[in-house]
């Protein structure tokens, strides 16, 4: 029956093009968070203040940030004048937080305003940011409605393939 072959391969393709959607998009969002890391960063290292690429910030540099600064890893902050930042990626709050002394730098987050110098405590897999994204692609996808129901069609229409075969 050359209709319910065309059926059959229409679902099929139909499922496989969700799937490439669903992958595609939590692909982007991995992307898109990469992207909020910063790909160079200015460290005191020996004493001397140096610009590095952020890939190379490893735990225990003295990070230097000031306005305008991405946070390339996760660190605490040993010396504070007027630090603002923007932390609406982890937190959602859309004001800037404050920072002092001893309070957590993030990943990804923003410098508004001020200056400060803060000491590395977690890179790459590591950091809160990483955690994040870990989640958005480390987890499984739940099934959909639609995905469901395709799996409803795709046997129904086997079951009839194979009920009309065997009559």
């Amino acid at each position: 029956m050359p209709q319910l072959g065309i059926a059959i391969f229409g679902v099929i393709v139909i499922n496989a093009v969700f799937s490439f959607v669903q992958e595609n998009r939590a692909d982007k969002a991995a992307e898109r968070l990469k992207a909020l890391l910063p790909t160079r960063v200015t460290v005191r290292r020996d004493g001397r203040a140096r610009t590095i690429d952020a890939a190379e910030v490893v735990l225990g540099d003295r990070l230097l940030v000031e306005a305008g600064d991405r946070i390339p890893a996760d660190a605490v902050a040993v010396q504070s004048s007027a630090l603002l930042l923007d932390t609406s990626l982890l937190t959602g709050e859309s004001r800037p937080a404050s920072i002092a002394v001893g309070d957590d730098l993030f990943a990804g987050t923003f410098v508004v305003e001020g200056t400060a110098e803060a000491v590395v405590t977690a890179v790459g897999a590591a950091s809160r940011l990483a955690g994040i994204a870990l989640l958005t692609t480390g987890t499984e996808k739940p099934r959909t409605p639609l995905t469901i129901g395709l799996a409803e069609v795709v046997r129904l229409i086997a079951l009839i393939a194979i009920g009309v075969g065997a009559f």
